[in-house]
């Protein structure tokens, strides 16, 4: 069963889950912050002139209505095309990170390590919880994370997380310099 994560009547991320009794696991991000809601969307079939409503916001019908069939080809397009956006930044962050000499420096496992939760919501598609993530580590002034400069460091972090809001067509987080 897929379930969106949802957030001021947006959804943040989608999960599949074979048991539902788990749904109670998924309702804190990463940073502690709370859903506002859970729901269950593989079952959504909008209805023809109708639409459908979620916590009292109304979307109004595409037309030609999709069938079920359709929205599920629509959401695995979009799921993809996440996915591959996310593994490409992990490669293209994995490239510039071996250019600047992190296998000889022996760090590859401490960032490994660091970024395991960015490397999940990136993989997965989740590009919401990977900015959440990224906003973390933005955040983080431990030794965990100053022990691997040059190699991440904010301008790399605010860099990343501009690239995937643009790819999401939101609002760039400005970065406040050093």
């Amino acid at each position: 069963m897929i379930y969106a994560q949802i957030r001021n009547n947006i959804i943040i991320n989608t999960i599949i889950l074979d048991d539902p009794s788990l749904i109670s696991l998924f309702s804190i991000d990463q940073n502690g912050n709370t859903y506002d809601s859970l729901v269950q969307i593989d079952n959504i079939v909008p209805q023809p002139g109708i639409g459908w409503t979620f916590d009292n916001v109304n979307w109004n019908p595409p037309t030609p209505i999709p069938t079920s069939q359709t929205l599920v080809d629509i959401y695995t397009a979009v799921v993809q095309n996440a996915i591959n956006f996310g593994q490409a930044l992990i490669v293209q962050f994995a490239t510039q990170n071996v250019m600047a000499g992190i296998t000889q420096s022996g760090k590859t496992q401490a960032m490994l390590n660091y970024c395991s939760n960015l490397y999940v919501c990136l993989s997965s598609g989740s590009l919401y919880a990977a900015i959440d993530g990224l906003n973390t580590m933005i955040t983080d002034t431990g030794s965990d994370k100053t022990n691997l400069s040059p190699f991440i460091t904010n301008n790399i972090l605010y860099a990343y997380m501009n690239q995937i809001q643009a790819y999401l067509k939101i609002s760039l987080t400005p970065n406040p310099g050093p």
